[in-house]
């Protein structure tokens, strides 16, 4: 398929087949909808893993630095890197692991540097995770849940395996098994070192 880019005026993509493993929804196949100006609206379905290569081409053809989904005029939205979204991620939670006597239902939301980051603050920010909204706007898709094709470009996808909620997932047992002070400040300090080292390799990338 040809895109008249000049005629292009919005691209939307949904999962549209599901299965399920570990009792969790896994997106199969992806269905593509593009809007023109002078034809409509045209769909098409890809796999999993070929719907993956259309949007990092579709990301490459409009703007490698601009959501092509959501094209706000968020200045601050449009900025948030892979190298920025682990900065962010990295000093979020090394302020969780200081600040243990915070349940792990609000932590997050309290953070106070939401808004040096977002203009809306946390409420602009997917799952209160610098890391889900990248990887929202990089899939295209307009929210995460568990399993999501998004989750795949998750920054800290390497410390999660499948995905942040997994069972044995540092951020599963920080938010659903944590019961002491100490327990939290352990999985909120593995999450903040993993990120750091994250962070420090997209740093060293140049």
């Amino acid at each position: 398929m040809q895109i008249d880019i000049g005629e292009l005026k919005e691209i939307r993509i949904q999962p549209s087949v599901w299965s399920s493993a570990k009792d969790k929804l896994r997106v199969q196949e992806v269905t593509f909808f593009l809007e023109f100006d002078k034809i409509g609206t045209t769909y098409f379905t890809l796999s999993k893993a070929d719907a993956k290569a259309m949007i990092k081409r579709l990301n490459s053809i409009l703007d490698k630095e601009e959501n092509i989904i959501k094209k706000g005029e968020n200045k601050m939205e449009k900025k948030l890197t892979k190298r920025l979204a682990l900065k962010i991620c990295m000093e979020l939670w090394q302020w969780l692991s200081q600040h243990t006597s915070i349940s792990s239902g609000s932590a997050k939301v309290k953070w106070p540097g939401w808004k040096k980051y977002f203009e809306g603050g946390v409420s602009d920010v997917e799952n209160e995770c610098p890391c889900c909204e990248y990887a929202k706007r990089m899939s295209g898709e307009y929210s995460i849940a568990a399993g999501d094709i998004a989750c795949d470009y998750c920054p800290m996808k390497s410390l999660w395996g499948d995905d942040c909620t997994d069972d044995d997932s540092a951020y599963n047992e920080w938010w659903y098994n944590s019961k002491s002070r100490t327990s939290h400040k352990k999985y909120a300090t593995e999450i903040y070192l993993a990120a750091k080292k994250a962070y420090e390799r997209e740093m060293n990338r140049g």
